[in-house]
């Protein structure tokens, strides 16, 4: 049996125009109930022009609370923009080089000791991504410090030689936070807070560890009817550096604006995005999703002026598509609304049948299992959220928001992505 995951199904909606709808919140409203209706989001959309704030509101899944302006939501791997800044900035004051090797400041490093800075800032460094060994499930509700590890991932061997290509690796923005600290004198945190948080007015940023202000409850999927359930999240220490902070749209909006003004730092003259991608000068764009249960895309358009900053309790990665949307929403453009999901009731046996482990490529697997509500699925990191029955074999995974299906093909039992671009085999059964 095979799993592809395919792209949710939407309704084709004409151009947004005065004339089809009532006002900008109308057509926004309109949008967002499905997505709200199935428990995929709960949180608050900014949008605004040149800096000015057109809409910032509430979109909220029942059983939820409305957030308000205040409320603070985690932000995930825009946490890795802070710590890019900062970065940024003690080479600016000369505490640093980007092109200085992370031994230089880690001896505690292996094979690692040779990447720079700026290959750890660009993902660059071959430092395997903490969330992908095999001992992370077990080690992740205990707490761990910086200089731990440094030492635990400064001993595995290395994803590839530094620099001679890219690889998401949240280790090695851990590793960065740990060279603020040698090179600034202070922690971590209160070089964030001292540095950039205070300067600039981030009154309502920091760090989930020591959340001041009122913080939206973290969410996971859950099977229907129920749909939504708390989140619980490793250790906090675990999430130090790539996913650590919290935030509001409006302290977002002023953290985007200074990034593009180079204020504090001169983000336009540093050699890449550090912490963002970019394209041109066109657009400026992070998203993150953390298992404390949120997720977050943050996303200006230079040229333009326009930002759209989402917010989300709910750990379902729909907010680069809603992100998408709101863009062409926003510029008149044609865009596709969502439908509901339809779920289904599935045979025990059926269930039973798809059970098992399915592997992409060597040292990357799911694991597929059943418990009372019906079938899960986990990545490497060991979290198991449920696989939402859609009817025959197929199924929707809302972390990472893709359809799944299970088909049996001549080649034996594969995992398909995307339609097909990636394929995994089922390698053990229960």
């Amino acid at each position: 049996m095979c799993v592809s995951f395919l792209a949710l199904p939407h309704t084709a909606v004409g151009q947004a125009s005065s004339g089809r709808v009532d006002s900008l919140a109308g057509q926004l409203a309109a949008y967002m109930q499905p997505y709200t209706a199935m428990g995929d989001f709960s949180g608050r959309i900014l949008i605004a022009k040149a800096g000015v704030v057109l809409f910032d509101t509430a979109f909220t899944a029942p059983g939820t609370r409305a957030s308000r302006r205040d409320t603070r939501f985690g932000i995930g791997s825009v946490t890795k923009t802070f710590t890019a800044a900062a970065i940024g900035l003690l080479a600016e004051r000369g505490k640093l080089r980007l092109s200085d090797s992370l031994g230089k400041y880690l001896p505690e490093l292996g094979a690692g000791r040779a990447a720079t800075i700026a290959q750890a800032l660009d993902h660059a460094s071959g430092i395997p991504d903490y969330y992908t060994q095999p001992e992370y499930p077990s080690l992740r509700t205990r707490p761990i410090s910086l200089t731990r590890f440094a030492t635990w991932i400064g001993a595995k061997p290395l994803d590839f030689a530094p620099g001679t290509r890219g690889s998401y690796s949240n280790s090695g923005y851990a590793l960065l936070a740990l060279i603020i600290e040698r090179a600034s004198g202070m922690p971590y945190a209160q070089y964030i807070e001292t540095a950039l948080l205070r300067p600039l007015g981030l009154r309502a940023t920091g760090q989930l560890a020591t959340v001041r202000g009122a913080l939206a409850a973290g969410l996971n999927p859950a099977q229907p009817p129920r749909m939504l359930a708390p989140a619980i999240p490793p250790d906090l220490s675990w999430l130090a550096v790539s996913g650590s902070m919290y935030s509001t749209t409006g302290d977002l909006l002023r953290w985007v604006t200074a990034i593009r003004s180079n204020r504090r730092v001169g983000f336009s003259r540093q050699p890449d995005a550090y912490g963002w991608h970019a394209e041109g000068d066109s657009l400026l764009e992070q998203n993150g999703r953390i298992p404390a249960g949120y997720t977050t895309q943050v996303t200006t358009y230079p040229r333009s002026g326009l930002t759209i900053i989402v917010l989300s309790q709910v750990q379902a990665d729909v907010v680069g598509a809603i992100t998408r949307d709101v863009t062409a929403i926003m510029e008149g453009r044609a865009y596709r609304r969502p439908v509901l999901r339809s779920t289904a009731i599935l045979p025990d046996t059926a269930v039973a049948s798809y059970v098992g482990t399915y592997a992409f490529a060597p040292g990357f697997a799911v694991t597929v299992r059943r418990d009372a509500t019906g079938l899960q699925l986990a990545g490497p990191e060991g979290d198991f959220f449920p696989l939402e029955p859609l009817g025959g074999s197929r199924f929707f995974y809302r972390p990472v928001y893709v359809p799944v299906q299970f088909v049996r093909d001549s080649a034996g039992c594969d995992v398909l992505l995307w339609n097909g671009e990636a394929r995994a085999t089922r390698v053990a059964s229960p």
